[in-house]
């Protein structure tokens, strides 16, 4: 009813009363604002052309100084384009403004120039000579650009004129041996696939390797699991556009690591689990497997699709694919080889690719701070708050904000879901020999989580020294998640970009291999074998390798609708996706080891209030998609326990299946 809507009184704007001022909304990297520019004031001595800026944000209630524009821009026209860019295409600087009634007709009409503001970098920089300058008139997006209709060409001299504006993207050339090394890379990973191809006799072979994979080698799989695309563009666009707050939540790999070792592994590797749903119906029944498996399932199917538009993205800022053609190209080659090698195939092309994602990150960050020199780097930074790691907010509103313990918690569930109830985790921990390599090989991902946070959050700090230095080198066009891709594509040298697209694509393979993989062994462990589906382990490694090419299908279908313009950030996107499929899961897990009493009734009751529970905070947005893993554990869990309390005892042996029953 909009009886109900009421007019506020907010904090007035800092600085001198103006008018003819140019207000523009746009996201500012953490916040949508509301901008204020230029405008003209009335001083003593007569009027006075403003060129100041100023941010508002509707969230917290504040103003806060940007920086000026080069020139008075009154009466312009500016309006927010893209995802992190301000045009402004036109305004009057007041040089002839006390001269009107003089030059009359002669009157050369106002200065034929553009300007772009950048929210992020707080960088201003003119985008060229304007064919004609009409103000007092508002821009319209259409079509794909920027209408300007009539205004203003000189003083009381209006224009009937129509101008369509499209921003011009920059366009970068990749090269024939960027083209070649990358085509190499790719080539050799399907060859890896094939290599492996005819080593699986069976389904345990294709699943688990044999139980004979070096344990630093698994560990390289589950870093690459765990992080892969995400980490090497998601984590630098995420430092770039803000701060270093989820570096503490990356932190929480490490802090969970002693669970996954002390108390996870030793339940999966003394059942001998081939999928860890096998342990759900040991615990409970065989239906809460069911759900485990088809709640996994469905989480890597959308994982598959963040992580292959996060790549798609990539490759449509450097080359002229467009971003579904990318897409198409990549859920092609992780299906071949994912299809071909099984696991043994999936772990050893993780290996090759965490090295190239690292040695390819390593360089890069070289080379940022190289160019601005490491003094001014860490000043410029350190300026512009780039290095802060928490957010002190504990007001009764912060938990739909990164506050601290936002992201303590928050991770904690990511992490405990991830290493408990996350089947491309836990299918690691049994390509070992021994469960002590097996430790090893979670320590192995603990460090180099540790090495590749501090990595590429400077990375992604570094290129905000760097384009602020060169804002010039900014496309408007682009999202912030392809600003990594853009620098590699237009700055590197031949080959050494080559490589590192090669890297980006290499972290995306890990990942999409993976889901891949462990979705054809879910499948097969959790509903065919029960089933009795098929007399011979040819007949289901022939299941598996169907299997796998559906799933990789059906990611590829998932993640062309994701490419969408208006995610801002696919790592939060991914955070919500986790936390709407694996919190859950984790409940189940962490009720079942941590609880004597818990029953099959508590079990699925705890399971079902989970799933509306997620499903109302995802429609509400009543908490930061952060929390969601976390929240959904704690209500799965809670839940359970207590319906489990209200309800018979079970009558299932849980001996060696809860930590009050092991060493």
């Amino acid at each position: 009813d909009t009886n109900d809507f009421e007019w506020q009184t907010l904090e007035p704007i800092p600085g001198p009363p103006r008018a003819f001022h140019i207000a523009a909304a746009q996201h500012d990297g953490f916040n949508n604002a509301l901008y204020v520019i230029s405008g003209r004031s009335q001083g003593e001595d007569g009027p006075v052309f403003l060129r100041d800026t100023w941010r508002y944000t509707p969230s917290m209630g504040t103003w806060r100084a940007c920086a000026d524009l080069p020139r008075a821009m009154v009466a312009g026209t500016g309006m927010g384009w893209g995802q992190s860019h301000i045009f402004v295409l036109g305004g009057d600087d007041g040089e002839n403004f006390l001269k009107t009634d003089e030059l009359k007709d002669n009157h050369p009409g106002f200065k034929r120039e553009a300007f772009a503001y950048h929210t992020i970098t707080d960088t201003w920089v003119s985008v060229g000579e304007t064919p004609m300058n009409q103000v007092c008139t508002v821009p319209v997006k259409w079509d794909n650009g920027i209408v300007v209709a009539s205004g203003e060409v000189r003083p009381r001299v209006r224009t009937p004129n129509l101008w369509l504006i499209r921003p011009k993207g920059r366009t970068v050339a990749f090269g024939a041996l960027n083209y070649a090394v990358l085509v190499i890379y790719l080539g050799a990973m399907v060859a890896l696939g094939g290599y492996f191809a005819n080593k699986n006799a069976s389904t345990d072979e294709y699943f688990r390797g044999g139980k004979n994979m070096v344990w630093w080698a698994a560990g390289c799989s589950i870093f690459a699991t765990m992080l892969s695309s995400l980490t090497f563009m998601g984590i630098p666009a995420k430092a770039f556009a803000q701060d270093w707050v989820y570096m503490v939540g990356n932190f929480m790999i490490v802090g969970v690591a002693p669970i996954a070792i002390y108390l996870a592994l030793p339940f999966f590797r003394s059942i001998d689990v081939t999928s860890a749903y096998e342990y759900l119906e040991k615990r409970f029944n065989r239906n809460i497997r069911y759900f485990g498996s088809a709640s996994f399932c469905c989480f890597h199917l959308f994982r598959m699709a963040v992580v292959m538009t996060l790549t798609a993205l990539a490759l449509a800022a450097i080359t002229p694919m467009t971003p579904a053609q990318s897409v198409l190209i990549m859920g092609l080659l992780s299906v071949i080889y994912s299809m071909m090698g099984g696991v043994k195939a999936v772990i050893w092309t993780d290996t090759v690719q965490t090295f190239v994602l690292l040695g390819g990150g390593l360089l890069v960050f070289i080379l940022l701070v190289a160019d601005s020199g490491a003094h001014d780097f860490v000043a410029t930074a350190a300026a512009y708050d780039k290095f802060r790691l928490a957010n002190f907010d504990f007001t009764a509103d912060s938990f739909t904000r990164m506050a601290i313990w936002v992201v303590l918690l928050g991770s904690f569930g990511q992490n405990l879901s991830s290493y408990t109830a996350d089947q491309a985790v836990v299918q690691r921990y049994m390509t070992t020999e021994t469960e002590s390599l097996a430790r090893r090989s979670i320590w192995t991902n603990a460090v180099m989580s540790l090495i590749a946070t501090f990595l590429f959050f400077g990375i992604g700090t570094a290129l905000f020294v760097y384009y602020r230095s060169h804002p010039e080198r900014l496309d408007p066009n682009m999202s912030t998640d392809q600003i990594f891709p853009l620098y590699i594509a237009s700055q590197l040298p031949m080959g050494f970009a080559g490589l590192l697209v090669a890297g980006i694509f290499a972290a995306a393979q890990s990942t999409v291999s993976t889901s891949i993989n462990s979705i054809a062994t879910t499948s097969v462990t959790d509903f065919l074998r029960p089933w009795n589906t098929c007399k011979t382990e040819t007949g289901y490694l022939r299941w598996a390798r169907g299997l796998s090419l559906i799933s990789g299908v059906v990611g590829t279908i998932i993640g062309l609708f994701f490419i969408n313009p208006e995610i801002r950030s696919l790592l939060d996107t991914f955070f919500m996706v986790i936390g709407l499929f694996m919190g859950v899961l984790g409940g189940l897990f962490v009720l079942g080891m941590l609880t004597r009493r818990a029953n099959a009734i508590g079990a699925i009751s705890g399971a079902l209030i989970g799933v509306v529970v997620m499903f109302t905070l995802w429609k509400t947005g009543a908490v930061n998609g952060y929390l969601y893993t976390f929240c959904g554990i704690t209500s799965c869990f809670v839940t359970g326990d207590i319906i489990s309390w209200l309800t018979p005892a079970s009558k299932v042996d849980i001996s060696g299946l809860t930590v009050f029953k092991r060493r």
